[in-house]
């Protein structure tokens, strides 16, 4: 995609990619041909960061270490289980380690984890594979959309784990509306959706090129719980969108 941009002479080029050092050749290519190249989204390693025109990183842990606190005060020492799209990813290595060092510490364990590729069929058979493991973590977190996750125990008419996600689809929502309606609860906590990042690069771009110079900086995240988002929603919105900021 990113050679493809290059050969039609884009000017701005404004990638979200978890890929770290693998996108580092196309990066380079891009910086080659003059195009102001910026990653918005997961911080990348040193090697890229000094190839890429800027980057506006996500602050990964912020909301994770706000949802350890909020697990920790209702579970005081519970079980979780971590999901995420493929092994090795720059966002997980950065996400997970700031949720699990506090859980660990606060006395916690992890009973369970497991890769989605982030699709769809990855995520109903990591989903059906934890109800059938009999585990029931008080906790899962995943980097994507968790309706997957809560499907197999709404289905046997269970309430499904405390559930986290930093990237979630209207989807969700809907899913927690008719468990209400059907007598369960489902509790999540969810941080600021990636789909507004592309936005702050657009415009990060749009100043390099006329001439401002602007140092990578970090874009701050927070975390709502699953009832203050279902407040808000808006049941026109399609299924598979995702949530983008709590403004």
């Amino acid at each position: 995609n990113i050679n493809s941009m290059i050969a039609q002479r884009t000017d701005i080029l404004i990638i979200n990619t978890v890929y770290g050092a693998a996108v580092l050749p196309a990066v380079q290519a891009a910086k080659r041909a003059n195009v102001a190249i910026i990653q918005v989204g997961s911080p990348m390693p040193d090697a890229v960061v000094s190839q890429l025109s800027g980057q506006a990183s996500e602050d990964l842990c912020t909301p994770q270490e706000l949802t350890a606190d909020a697990l920790i005060k209702q579970v005081p020492k519970g079980t979780y289980g971590l999901y995420t799209g493929i092994p090795g990813n720059n966002s997980a290595a950065t996400w997970q380690p700031c949720l699990t060092k506090k859980l660990d510490a606060a006395g916690w364990t992890k009973v369970i984890e497991g890769f989605t590729e982030w699709t769809e069929q990855g995520g109903a058979q990591q989903g059906n594979a934890l109800y059938a493991s009999g585990k029931n973590p008080d906790f899962v977190a995943y980097d994507y959309t968790v309706e997957d996750f809560a499907a197999p125990y709404l289905k046997d008419g269970k309430t499904p784990p405390i559930l986290g996600s930093d990237a979630e689809n209207y989807s969700f929502l809907t899913q927690a509306q008719q468990a209400q309606k059907d007598g369960i609860k489902i509790q999540a906590y969810i941080s600021t959706g990636r789909a507004w990042f592309p936005r702050v690069g657009v415009d990060y771009g749009i100043m390099l090129k006329a001439g401002e110079k602007i140092e990578p900086f970090m874009m701050p995240t927070g975390v709502a719980t699953l009832d203050e988002l279902l407040a808000n929603h808006d049941s026109a919105m399609p299924a598979n969108a995702p949530i983008p900021t709590f403004f």
